[in-house]
């Protein structure tokens, strides 16, 4: 029971990582600063802005 239990897990963790390594990466966080703000929140329907300060 406990073998079958650890393989069905095994077997998950693996297909998962075949997902990733074959996974298509898309850039979903845009960079804004002051040249292309107004123009990048006109471009989409909806989008989510976080601003923060870096110090």
């Amino acid at each position: 029971m406990a073998k079958s239990g650890i393989l069905v897990i095994v077997s998950a963790l693996v297909v998962l990582a075949v997902c990733g390594v074959f996974a298509e990466e898309k850039e979903y966080v845009l960079t804004l600063d002051h040249t292309n703000l107004t123009e990048t929140v006109a471009k989409h329907n909806f989008i989510v802005l976080e601003f923060y300060a870096p110090w």
